[in-house]
């Protein structure tokens, strides 16, 4: 739509009168819930405050507008121009913000809880203290953003490019993270918690990183995410950490390392990070080998098998002793390549022998 077209629409729907002003539209807490607004043009706009729930904004021009404090749940904002619009406090929780261009964009104390962020461009924008809690950034560009203080947990950063990015004071907790770009991404420090609103407690699982460190140890690279279906103690936390020591001293190459643990009730997800996808499927035989041992027992936590025996097209997982056990029910495994591909490798019940792919 034209302006002029735009104005006319909003003159049919009752929300303005009179001749289109020549000066800045003020339409602060205009009424515009479950309206269709496609390609409506409302750059430069006063949206303060705006209530446009539900409302259709699919590639709508709202360039350098005023939508703070707006509510803008469940709105299709999809492919939508927003560069350099005041999102302050604006509700976008559960809106559809496919390939739109958020760039330069304020977005400090946002909601957007749920939304969908698939292929959108956010470079440069400041989302400091937004919550992006089970939000989907999958394929997003976030070049030199601002999320300090954000909320990102349970989040779908799986390819995100984040180069550049400040995540300083972060929320990173249980988030998609395969494939995503953290070069000269810096992160002071995060907190890995899901305690939004209890900082006492939150403050209890800060991670202070030195420059370059928080790249390094969160970078993309290829995974193991083992789950496992039982309560898991804290001397199976210790076995595992020894299991990944052991593979590594046995074998060259592997570098394996835990770089996430996520415990909830009675399901525990672990991501084991390797350097490439070629080596996924040696490291997950190595893992499966020394779990199950773990489960049927072994001499101590240090002395967990270090080789598979070959046995037609399966492999053959020789006991050590029975003298010290895991606890743990059932384990699934998928490996993560480092585009952020996903295939499923073992699933295994009470250290059944399972045939890795």
């Amino acid at each position: 739509m034209t302006k002029e077209e735009t104005w006319k629409a909003l003159l049919e729907i009752g929300v303005v009168s009179g001749q289109m002003p020549l000066q800045r539209w003020d339409l602060s807490a205009v009424k515009l819930i479950g309206r269709n607004l496609q390609k409506a043009y409302l750059r430069d706009v006063n949206l303060h405050k705006a209530d446009m729930r539900g409302a259709d904004l699919y590639k709508a021009d709202m360039r350098g507008a005023d939508l703070s404090d707006a509510l803008m749940s469940r709105a299709n904002v999809n492919r939508a121009d927003l560069y350099g619009t005041n999102l302050h406090r604006t509700d976008l929780s559960i809106a559809s913000l496919i390939e739109a261009d958020l760039s330069t964009a304020i977005l400090t104390e946002a909601e957007l809880v749920c939304a969908i962020l698939h292929g959108a461009y956010l470079n440069g924008a400041n989302l400091s203290g937004a919550n992006l809690s089970n939000a989907n950034l999958y394929n997003a560009s976030l070049r030199s953003c601002a999320l300090n203080e954000c909320a990102l947990i349970n989040t779908n950063l799986i390819s995100t490019d984040l180069t550049g990015a400040d995540l300083t004071g972060a929320l990173l907790y249980n988030a998609s993270t395969a494939g995503w770009n953290l070069k000269d991404t810096r992160a002071d420090y995060i907190y890995h918690s899901s305690e939004l609103y209890n900082p006492t407690e939150r403050d209890k699982h800060k991670i202070s990183f030195a420059p370059g460190q928080f790249e390094g140890m969160y970078g993309s690279c290829a995974a193991i995410d083992v789950t496992i279906e039982s309560p898991l103690l804290f001397d199976d936390l210790l076995s595992l950490e020894a299991l990944v020591r052991h593979i590594n001293n046995n074998h060259d190459g592997l570098a394996l390392s835990i770089s996430r643990v996520s415990i909830s009730g009675e399901l525990a997800s672990i991501r084991v990070n390797t350097s490439r996808d070629d080596l996924l499927s040696m490291a997950a035989m190595q893992l499966t080998a020394g779990l199950q041992m773990a489960i049927k027992g072994t001499a101590s936590t240090q002395q967990f098998i270090s080789a598979l025996v070959p046995e037609g097209s399966s492999y053959k997982i020789v006991p050590l002793s029975n003298s010290f056990k895991m606890h743990l029910k059932r384990l699934s495994m998928n490996l993560v390549n480092q585009d952020g591909s996903v295939r499923s490798a073992c699933s295994e019940i009470a250290g059944s022998c399972i045939e890795i792919a």
